[in-house]
């Protein structure tokens, strides 16, 4: 590790005396030097204090009970289930959203965008223009990042497009950038009326 780090410091004061834009790619090797992370990144991109034992990865806090997350999975299964123009829709959330059965299972059903909340939004609203029944399923934090196609796609259309953002309010371990305080605020000036108008909104 310490003769990586030399090696990358050496390569940024180079690139300090050259003029102009500089592009200085570096390829990285997530959870590098611990072989649980190594083989399974997901699971270690955000994880739950543990301890790394002779037994293994164990976890120090018992298990959770039951997650939102993990009843909007099932209810979202059995949407795509029981309607074949169903499409669920996630920007490079599938694990952390619980969405891999879906994919697994409805690959012809199931998008994932990658890290692009836009895109995302406005494929749903170009399905839904089409007669599918789209379901945007995205962190709330991150589904700012698509306030112009929320508005210019979805609201002024007045399409059919279900948002689930998961993680809203104060989600504690995932931290701040993750907190999604500001969902309703952000979104309720879309509704009728300012948001006193006649169109349901719901919060876990």
């Amino acid at each position: 590790m310490a003769t990586t780090l030399r090696f990358l410091r050496s390569y940024l004061e180079r690139v300090k005396s050259l003029d102009g834009p500089v592009l200085l790619h570096v390829l990285t090797n997530k959870g590098h030097g611990f072989e649980p992370a190594m083989k399974d990144p997901v699971r270690f991109h955000a994880p739950a204090p543990f301890e790394n034992s002779g037994l293994g990865v164990v976890p120090l806090k018992p298990l959770r009970s039951r997650t939102y997350t993990d009843s909007v999975s099932d209810i979202l299964f059995e949407f795509c289930r029981h309607n074949s123009n169903a499409a669920i829709i996630t920007a490079a959330m599938c694990e952390g959203n619980k969405l891999q059965r879906i994919r697994d299972t409805f690959p012809n059903q199931f998008f994932d965008v990658g890290i692009c909340e836009s895109h995302a939004v406005a494929f749903a609203a170009g399905l839904a223009k089409a007669g599918a029944r789209p379901v945007v399923d995205i962190y709330s934090t991150f589904l700012q990042r698509s306030y112009d196609q929320i508005f210019q796609e979805v609201a002024l259309q007045n399409l059919p497009v279900i948002f689930c953002l998961d993680r809203a309010g104060l989600v504690g371990a995932d931290g701040p950038t993750h907190h999604g305080a500001y969902d309703l605020t952000y979104l309720r000036v879309f509704s009728e009326h300012g948001g006193n108008g006649s169109r349901r909104r719901e919060r876990c």
